[in-house]
């Protein structure tokens, strides 16, 4: 568990997703200056389901028959280094494209291109769903292109990480999850780094798969958010991206127009749980910790038990059904607030609807709480349908509410609405 600042919410009865982890006792094949193989493609092509191919030396992925690792058999296969700094790399194109394959792990490698994507899955019509794991391995790119990039294919796909290193050092976006129904994404354990000008990790809402990030740290040097689970501002194609994302730590250390956390357009189902957000101090309005837009009122979202420390803590813009609980919000530079909810207009009005917001402890500056509109539907329509209460907040300037360029404080709180009966201000 990450540690907070109060009580965090127990989510121990919200189950995680658990992979199951293919096993491989089959023949071990090696492959190095010392091995049976020169190259990794000809140990692939000699083994069979189960087998178990071992690097020896570091490999240079050019000198593949394909120019890359190619992996085009639907076979179950583990490629695994004899230690974790044995390195597969390319410096003209990409290390490793997978089309066809079942379920193959990579493990204690680093996987590394200053020439082309690291990795891709191809798009393509296919005859067996995918599975890929990575387990304890470092994936580096240092070219001007993305690091991953996952096309839609037929059948679904797998791709899990488990206690594993991503780091990207260019321009390039980091990844981009795009995804089919039941498609599945998967993060444990993991530091992921964008340290270039651009995304570092964006699920596109193109199709309705799952997205887990747990126990991870998240970081970006990049003037865009950490984490972006569907769309920004445009049109989602669907609207029911899945997405659990629970005990990790986000940093977001760029600039300007930089989030920790942007749940977009097209998701549902949304778990945001025990998290930890953290942007540098500045003064750009732009920065915000947990931003959560058009949530689909299907099934909503929690948000709940995370620490949200920065210049705007956390935002719901247009976001509905949404159970928020157990949160610590609090900004770092005084004059915003600690907690904001917004009605946009972004192609369609977008109203924050049907929003429970309790046992939370905020901590603003110019008030604890912001809320304004830009849409069709007022403000003081749209919070009838929320529900505040066992709140416990603060101000550096004494407010309560600003709704609409109103303030209020607490002890008038009723000539604005009757909810937070029994919270307090500090």
């Amino acid at each position: 568990m990450l540690g907070g600042l109060f009580k965090r919410f127990d989510d121990s009865l919200i189950p995680r997703f658990e992979p199951t982890y293919p096993t491989y006792v089959g023949t071990t094949r090696t492959v190095g200056t010392s091995g049976t193989y020169s190259t990794i493609t000809a140990a692939w092509n000699a083994s069979s389901n189960g087998d178990i191919v071992e690097v020896l030396n570091d490999l240079d992925m050019s000198l593949e028959p394909s120019g890359y690792l190619l992996l085009n058999i639907a076979k179950s296969v583990k490629i695994k280094g004899t230690n974790s700094s044995i390195r597969i790399y390319s410096n003209t194109t990409q290390v490793l494209r997978a089309r066809i394959i079942r379920s193959v792990t990579f493990e204690d490698l680093i996987i590394d291109s200053s020439g082309g994507k690291t990795i891709i899955y191809d798009a393509g019509v296919y005859t067996t769903p995918a599975e890929l794991f990575f387990t304890n391995c470092t994936i580096l790119n240092s070219s001007s292109v993305n690091l991953m990039d996952i096309g839609l294919a037929t059948y679904n796909i797998k791709m899990i990480f488990t206690d594993c290193i991503i780091e990207n050092s260019n321009v390039g976006i980091l990844m981009t999850l795009n995804g089919k129904l039941d498609d599945i994404y998967y993060f444990k354990g993991c530091t992921i780094t964008q340290n270039a000008n651009n995304y570092n990790v964006i699920g596109e809402a193109t199709e309705n798969y799952k997205v887990y990030f747990y126990d991870s740290n998240l970081y970006s040097y990049a003037d865009y958010p950490v984490l972006r689970i569907g769309k920004d501002t445009s049109v989602p194609i669907t609207n029911g991206v899945f997405a659990d994302i629970r005990e990790n730590n986000i940093t977001y250390l760029g600039g300007a127009v930089g989030h920790g956390m942007l749940i977009g357009r097209g998701t549902d189902d949304v778990k945001i749980l025990n998290n930890k957000v953290t942007l540098l101090e500045d003064t750009d309005t732009s920065n915000i910790g947990i931003v959560i837009k058009t949530i689909n009122t299907t099934t909503g979202g929690l948000v709940k038990g995370n620490t949200c420390i920065g210049y705007r803590p956390m935002l719901v813009k247009g976001g509905s059904n949404l159970d928020i609980q157990y949160n610590y919000c609090k900004i770092n530079i005084d004059n915003y607030a600690g907690f904001e909810i917004t009605n946009i207009a972004e192609n369609v009005d977008l109203n924050s609807n049907t929003i429970t917001f309790k046992n939370n402890k905020v901590f603003g500056g110019s008030e604890s709480l912001l809320f304004s509109s830009s849409t069709a539907e007022p403000i003081s329509t749209t919070k009838t349908t929320w529900d505040f209460d066992n709140n416990i907040y603060s101000s550096v300037d004494g407010d309560y509410i600003t709704s609409q360029g109103v303030s209020h404080t607490f002890e008038n709180r009723t000539d604005y609405w009757t909810d937070d009966a029994n919270s307090v201000f500090i």
